[in-house]
Order: C-alpha cells, then sequence, then structure tokens
C-alpha cells in the first residue's frame, strides 16, 4: 500500500507540472559596445565608448501569445503588444533604453524587438535631454543567427533568444542637435588574441572575457 501511495503522489505531481501556466521568462545578454559614433564635440551627449561592457534584456511569454492559435500573432502585425508579454530594454555604461510600444518583426536569421515599426528609439544619458537636443533616432534590439529562418511563432523567436549560437544586439542611429550618431552593442565571442610576454595576465583577461560571455534565462512568475 506505501508503494502505490509513492507512485499515486508521483503521477498526481506529474500531471499538477504538466497543467502549470504558461510562465514569462527573462534572457539577459552581456553585451559589449562594437560601434559607438558619437556628437562632436559631446558636452552633453556622450555615448559610452567602444569596449564597454553592459546588459541587453528581452521579456517574452510565448506560451500566452502564441495561445490563440494564430502562427503569425503579433510578427509582422502594426499592434503593438503588452509590455508585460514582451519588452526589451538596455542598460549599458551610462545609457539606458527600453521600448514603450513594442512590436516584434521575424526575418531570415532573427527576430526583432522595437517601437512600432523600427523607429523611436528613446535613449537616456547623464545629463543629456534629447527633447532639447533634438534628438531623432531609430532602432531596435534583435537576436540574430545567420542561416536560422525567419519565425512564425513566438516560441521560433524564445528558440533564438535560448541559442547559445545566437547574438543579440541593440542599435540605434539618427541625429542629435543635427550631427549623425550611430551605436551598435552586441554579445560577442571571446576574440583570438596574439599571446604577448604577459602570458598569465593575458590568461586571467581571457578568462574574463570568456565569463562576459555567458548569458543568464531566468524565469519570471507564472502567469
Amino acid at each position: 500500500m506505501k508503494f502505490r501511495s509513492i507512485i499515486g503522489a508521483l503521477v498526481s505531481t506529474a500531471v499538477s507540472i504538466t497543467a502549470l501556466p504558461a510562465m514569462a521568462a527573462t534572457f539577459v545578454f552581456n553585451v559589449q559596445v562594437v560601434e559607438s559614433i558619437d556628437v562632436v564635440p559631446s558636452p552633453t551627449f556622450d555615448l559610452p565608448d567602444v569596449g564597454t561592457v553592459g546588459t541587453v534584456t528581452f521579456l517574452l511569454d510565448a506560451a500566452t501569445l502564441d495561445s490563440d492559435g494564430d502562427p503569425l500573432t503579433g510578427i509582422n502585425v502594426d499592434a503593438p503588444l503588452s509590455q508585460s508579454l514582451a519588452d526589451a530594454e538596455a542598460t549599458i555604461g551610462g545609457l539606458t533604453s527600453d521600448l514603450s510600444d513594442v512590436s516584434i518583426f521575424g526575418f531570415p536569421g532573427g527576430a526583432r524587438f522595437s517601437n512600432g515599426s523600427f523607429s523611436n528609439i528613446t535613449i537616456s544619458l547623464a545629463g543629456a535631454d534629447c527633447i532639447a537636443l533634438s534628438c531623432t533616432l531609430a532602432g531596435s534590439f534583435s537576436i540574430l543567427k545567420p542561416g536560422a529562418p525567419a519565425p512564425t511563432l513566438f516560441a521560433d523567436v524564445e528558440a533564438l533568444l535560448l541559442d547559445p549560437d545566437a547574438v543579440a544586439r541593440f542599435s540605434f542611429n539618427g541625429t542629435v542637435q543635427g550631427e549623425f550618431v550611430s551605436f551598435v552593442a552586441e554579445s560577442v565571442p571571446t576574440p583570438v588574441i596574439p599571446l604577448p610576454a604577459g602570458g598569465i595576465l593575458l590568461l586571467s583577461g581571457l578568462m574574463g572575457f570568456a565569463a562576459f560571455r555567458g548569458r543568464q534565462h531566468v524565469v519570471t512568475d507564472p502567469r
């Protein structure tokens, strides 16, 4: 009887697990600035320099968004998504950015999270008022993998976010006080560096950079 009770409890637990509601997932990528074309001179609008590290975060509740059975919902459509179901933000040096009108666009090789149709990226910098500086910036958050098919489900976008070979990118360009600016930060593989005389110092640096390449996958509260 005791054995049957244990089996019954295990079966009940398994059923409970499979019946759990959908959960929104947050994906955090460590990124590095690979392009920073700034206003020159830049007394108030100073973008993080190339090499600056930070994070790019995506939130996606794929199961909830796919639950209506329409494989194209949210992909290449005009209607914005709820920020509780999809979102993206960047924190790099003194720069922060967050989407407010989320759309997701699928294309061969990746997916893009943007405000509306790839526009109206708001950039926050310490001491910089983009309204006063007449900022006109367009950009997006992307998850990219060359050769990957265009996603048609939110689950496909989630699979890209989970793919260790995919690259996360935050980028924008436009004008500030009439001058062109451009910015790109992305998760990058460890570069090949020639071995100098200080081999031990190099080794510790490579180990640190390899750790920087990592990403975290955190599941938030069930919905």
